[in-house]
This record gives C-alpha cells, sequence and structure tokens, in this order.
C-alpha cells in the first residue's frame, strides 16, 4: 500500500505491508482480520461416527465443532481472535508517521455533549409573546482528528523531527505537550485549524492524570504508545493514566511486551481494550496461575494471542526473493581483555572478598532471601570497581580531576630554563636541550625497561625521561617500601606521582607552524585514570589516527563514570557531547544534532543508558563506530546505528576484565 501524497518518504516493502494491514485494521476491513489460528479459548471436536451405520465413507470430510470450556459455548462456526496490537521493530516512526498522513479523516461530527449520536427524542419547542422559537439547536463540533503520541521523554524531540521530515511542510502540524508552560490541550485540538498531531511523555500523562485521578483530556483519533512496555506494571500510575485516555484507535509500540514476568503482557491488553483479555481476573484464571502451576496450555494460549495482536519485524527477516528486509551495515565485533594494575588488584580483591565473606555468612544463617538489596549492592560496588577504583574510594575521588586541561606552555619552560629560574633552581644546557629535543626524539629508550618510550614522561626536577608505566610502578614500589618517591635514574627526589610531565606528540607536526611547541605538547599528570578508561582512549587515539572525522559512541551506566570519561576526553582535546537524564529536552535534541552534523573533526558522544537506552537515534552518513563500555549494549547499537539504514561499517568494541 502506497502512503498519502503528503508523506514525502520512500518505504520499503515490510514498510509498506504493515501500513497496509495497520490501515485496513482502521478501517475495518475484513481482509486485515483473516486468520488460521483458532481463538485459545476454543477447542475443535469432530463429531463421532454413527455406530448402526454399517458401511464408513472415508471421502467425505468431517464437520467439526468448537467448544469452549469457560464459557459452555458450542458453535460450528470457525472462532477467531480479533487483532488490534502492534508491536514492530524497525522503522516504526515512519510506519506511523505514514499511517496517520493515510488515515486522517476525521469520524461524522458529534454532539458536545459526547453523545455519539443525534438522539431520537427532540426537546418540546417553547413560543415567546411573539409566537417566534426560542428553542436552541444543538451545537455540533467535528469529531476527533488528532492524535496522541505517548513517548519516553528522550523521545520527544525525535519524533517532532521525524514526523516533520516525512511530511511536506504545511500540512501535518505537531505539538510536543511537554514542561511547565505548556498550552491548553483541549482548546489546541478542538480548534478548526488545530494540532494534528500531539506528542507528550509518560511522565506528563501521569503528572496531569494524578491531579484528579482522571484525565480530562480530549477524545482522540488514535492515540500511540512509544514503548509500551513502559506501562508492565498493572498497578502503577503510568498504567492507570494510560488507560483513562480517550481514543477511537489505539496502537502499542514496543520490542519488548514481555519483559519480566507473562504478566507485563496484561497492561498491554488492557490498553487495547482487547476482551476479554482485558479482565484481569479472566486473564489471571486463564493465563497466569495456569503458567505458574507449570500447565503448558498457558505458553499455547499466549502464543495465540499474541499472534492474534502481534505484528513483529526483525532485521534477520528475508523478502519474498530471499533478500534482507533491511540491509544493516557491517559490524566488527572486537573483545579487548586486559589485566589490571596492582593497585586495581588490591582494591578489587579487597571487595569482592569482604562481598564474598558477607554472602557466606548470610548463607550459613539461611538469610540470602533477605538480603537481595544489599547482594545487589555489592555486585553494582565491584561493577563500578572494574570501571575506575574512584567510584568505590571516597578517599581519592577528590583526587582525580585535574584544573583546566593540565597544558604546560613549553615555550614558557624553556624560557624559564634559559633565564635560570628552572624547577630546582639549576638552569643548565641540559634543560634546555632536553625540552628543544622533545618534538625530535621519537625512538627514545626508557632507561628502565630499554624499550622505546611510547607515553614518554618528564621529572620536572631533573628532566629525565621514562615510561609511564615505568615511572608509576617505580613510585608505587618506594611507597610500598615506605620511601620517598625519588627518580630513578639520578635519584632526585622528593618525586609526586602529580609532579610528572606527559609528551603529547603532535600526528600532524607537518601542517603545523615551525616549532617545538607546535608539535609537542607537555602535560600534568594530576588526572588519576584507570586501565579500562587508558584502553578507550587508546582505542579513540586509534580511531582518529585511521580517520580524522570519525565518529564514536560511549555508553555506560554510570553517570559518574561519564564524569570521568569527560575529563579524559577534555584532557585528549576530543570534541565530545553529553546525553544523560540530568538534561532537559532541548539540551539532549542539540547533543544529538550537534553531534550528527558533518564536521571535519572527530566527535565522541557519551550516553547514559537509561536515558539513551531506548529509540536513541543517532544515525549518520559518516562511518560510525561503537565504543561499548559495558555488556548487553549490542541491541541498543543495533537500534542507535540501525534506524535510517546506513551503509558504512560499525565497529562494536568491548573492553573486559577476565574477571568480567
Amino acid at each position: 500500500m502506497e502512503p498519502a501524497d503528503t508523506f514525502t518518504l520512500q518505504l520499503r516493502g515490510y514498510q509498506k505491508q504493515a501500513l497496509l494491514w495497520m490501515h485496513s485494521l482502521e478501517m475495518n476491513a475484513e481482509s486485515a482480520r483473516q486468520q488460521k489460528s483458532i481463538h485459545p479459548l476454543w477447542k475443535e471436536y469432530a463429531f463421532p461416527l454413527d455406530p448402526n451405520q454399517e458401511t464408513i465413507d472415508l471421502t467425505t470430510d468431517e464437520q467439526p465443532f468448537y467448544y469452549n470450556e469457560f464459557s459452555g459455548e458450542l458453535s460450528l462456526e470457525f472462532p477467531v481472535a480479533e487483532r488490534k496490537f502492534k508491536g514492530v521493530g524497525m522503522g516504526k516512526t515512519i510506519m506511523l508517521s505514514a499511517l496517520i498522513q493515510t488515515a486522517r479523516e476525521p469520524e461524522p461530527p458529534s454532539l458536545r455533549n459526547g453523545e455519539d449520536a443525534p438522539s431520537k427524542r427532540h426537546k418540546q419547542l417553547r413560543l415567546d409573546n411573539t409566537f417566534r422559537l426560542s428553542a436552541k439547536k444543538p451545537k455540533t463540533s467535528k469529531g476527533p482528528s488528532a492524535t496522541l503520541i505517548v513517548a519516553p521523554t528522550s523521545l520527544l524531540s525525535q519524533w517532532s523531527e521525524e514526523l516533520q521530515r516525512s511530511s511536506k511542510p504545511g500540512t501535518l502540524k505537531v505539538l510536543v505537550w511537554h514542561g511547565q508552560n505548556r498550552l491548553d490541550l483541549e482548546s489546541a485540538v478542538a480548534q478548526d485549524d488545530g494540532v494534528d498531531v500531539v506528542i507528550t511523555s509518560y511522565g506528563t500523562l501521569v503528572s496531569e492524570f494524578m491531579k484528579s485521578e482522571q484525565l480530562s483530556s480530549p477524545v482522540f483519533e488514535s492515540v500511540i504508545l512509544d514503548e509500551a512496555h513502559s506501562c508492565k506494571s498493572r498497578q502503577s500510575k503510568t498504567a492507570r493514566a494510560v488507560c483513562a485516555l480517550r481514543a477511537r484507535r489505539r496502537w502499542a509500540v514496543t520490542g519488548t511486551p514481555i519483559v519480566n514476568r507473562l504478566e507485563d503482557l496484561y497492561s498491554l491488553l488492557k490498553f487495547l481494550d482487547f476482551t476479554p483479555w482485558s479482565d484481569y481476573t479472566f486473564f489471571r484464571s486463564v493465563v497466569t496461575l495456569p503458567f505458574l502451576d507449570r500447565d503448558p496450555k498457558a505458553i499455547e494460549v499466549v502464543q495465540v494471542i499474541l499472534e492474534a495482536v502481534l505484528l513483529r519485524r526483525e532485521k534477520h527477516m528475508r523478502d519474498s526473493d530471499g533478500k534482507m528486509i533491511v540491509e544493516l551495515p557491517p559490524k566488527e565485533v572486537t573483545v579487548e581483555n586486559l589485566e589490571f594494575s596492582p593497585l586495581e588488584r588490591k582494591i578489587y580483591d579487597s571487595l569482592y572478598t569482604d562481598a564474598k565473606k558477607n554472602f557466606e555468612n548470610w548463607n550459613e544463617k539461611g538469610v540470602v532471601s533477605k538480603h537481595y538489596t544489599s547482594i545487589l549492592a555489592m555486585l553494582m560496588r565491584l561493577r563500578r570497581a572494574v570501571l575506575h577504583p574512584s567510584l568505590v574510594l571516597s578517599s581519592i575521588a577528590n583526587e582525580i580531576k585535574p584544573e583546566g586541561s593540565g597544558s604546560v606552555d613549553v615555550n614558557a619552560m624553556i624560557k624559564s630554563f634559559v633565564s635560570g629560574d628552572s624547577l630546582d633552581g639549576k638552569g643548565n644546557a641540559f634543560a634546555k636541550d632536553v625540552l628543544n629535543s622533545l618534538g625530535q626524539d621519537e625512538n627514545v629508550e626508557c632507561p628502565i625497561c630499554f624499550d622505546v618510550m611510547d607515553s614518554p614522561m618528564i621529572i620536572p626536577g631533573c628532566l629525565h625521561k621514562c615510561c609511564k608505566d615505568c615511572i608509576a610502578a617505580f613510585l608505587e614500589s618506594c611507597a610500598d617500601k615506605k620511601e620517598e618517591g625519588r627518580c630513578p635514574i639520578c635519584s632526585y627526589a622528593p618525586v609526586r606521582e602529580s609532579d610528572l610531565l606527559e609528551v603529547l606528540r603532535s600526528k600532524a607536526a607537518e601542517d603545523l607552524s615551525p616549532g617545538v611547541a607546535s608539535s609537542i605538547t607537555l602535560r600534568r599528570n594530576d588526572f588519576r585514570s584507570s586501565t579500562k578508561l587508558d584502553a578507550l582512549l587508546q582505542n579513540l587515539r586509534r580511531l582518529r589516527d585511521q580517520d580524522p572525522t570519525f565518529r564514536a559512541v560511549v555508553f555506560s551506566q554510570f553517570t559518574t563514570y561519564l564524569d570521568l570519561i569527560q575529563t579524559a576526553l577534555e584532557r585528549e582535546r576530543f570534541e565530545w557531547y553529553r546525553f544523560d537524564g540530568s538534561m532537559d529536552i532541548k539540551k539532549r535534541g542539540e547533543a544529538v544534532s550537534r553531534f550528527k552534523s558533518p564536521s571535519s573533526q572527530p566527535k565522541v558522544l557519551i550516553v547514559s543508558l537509561k536515558a539513551g537506552g531506548v529509540g536513541l537515534n543517532i544515525s549518520n552518513t559518516i562511518e560510525g563506530r561503537i565504543l561499548q563500555i559495558q555488556k548487553r549494549k549490542t541491541a541498543i547499537v543495533k537500534e542507535a546505528f540501525g534506524g535510517k539504514g546506513g551503509t558504512d561499517s560499525i565497529e562494536n568494541l568491548k573492553i573486559m576484565f577476565g574477571d568480567e
């Protein structure tokens, strides 16, 4: 089926099929309700043979009859279940936009008092003294024509942008009904030139519902729930609010109709008013209780229900010609295993030992079931320790954030040494030669490991150079021996790890202005990193060397770790953008838009898993590479970069430890 003329995008084949199915259901077409599966409450039986019949004709077809064991009904007609529910996995925003524009005819006019049709009983007319009729004619208004879309807060701007992008200018009026200064919804919809689509969040809907335990919203032509599993709990305020909405047509869009329990499906059936399953007592007696009793029939009933009401598209499906229904860019999954540093190993082992000891004590007392919350808290603590020790040790939390970017002016240091005012009070030619040769000496050996220094570190007092890992390990060994930190070459003391200067060489020094300061940068080592964070930065540098315009998305469940990543990106001079729950809709939209905009510089988007875990559309024409910090992000990455069906490759990097 082709969409309306106002729809400007090109639908794929499977999207046109979905549009035909949805539009047929809304128009009550019989073709959309054809179904071969029997209703789950009915059973099929065959009439018994006549025992007095001497011969049996095997060529005749048996005539079945159907019995409903719950109501006791008998029927000769094949009982089917009506379809009402839709859950899609790809391009749902575009398909629903096509549906909204294809079925925009309002319902017939109705009376203002809410009646569906004019009453046949007319009110008696009254005549005044001049015999003029004074009876007022009933006021009529147009039927509902607006569509309400309820979505998570992070998707409101995306819905608005996609609806405007997929329609001709001026043909679809969209209102984002969210925030403190939102307009009166009923007046905005009731006007002759009112809005066509209203987009709001679940939080706003619940806020309006809790004011009077009911919604005074107008009647909508359609209500669409995006990420409909947000109302999975039937007793939640969200579920009660969406069920109180008034609409002629209802659509629930979700990739996970069942999240944690089988009963999660009930809230969706309740919203769709899919009788008899919208009755909780009936649903519990037919589905929930048999399932808890391990009755296999419960699964059969659920399967038939989903077959009757569910339309699903998956990326691995193929069309009638054997081709993939959607071509996704190739994805390369790389798993990088790391080893803890000695300090990180001590911290992690200490936390693990304490957690194991507590669990064993609870297990001996038989009270493990009473400490589920504490067990989960200990597991989360171990997960944070893998990312960065500062996330679990408050004593060093204040030591990890440097002041500014930590850069040191090389020319200023040279002038300081030449003038005789060096850090140790000894201005000499050696210091000047060391600083002047930083940009030229690229294959200098470390005096500790005798290998080429990848990340040279300068000791300010004596200006000797060592590998970053070597000098850090040497200073740590001094601390273990309760000795003062010193230079491993000349024994200059005291030396602290935060006093060291890191040498950063520019990869494009030939394109810069001549001079040492143009090719190298000195940076204070006042930021305490971690093994996993160093691995992330190393891969980002590698991507920048391979493609100066690359895009990367970094996910993390912990916003405190995003703070550390943000600081590290600033020190590495990466252009970064943030997307988390503390940002309002406008700032989130700006961050995604700026990240997607073309640029000759690399960009990194750091995303909170909770805020960006649903529907985040960051598809880009430039090659997208995903740096995945934690596990279980594959589905999110597919949705993020598969939204528009790009053609470039995706690199999915998992940075893990052996203990994870």
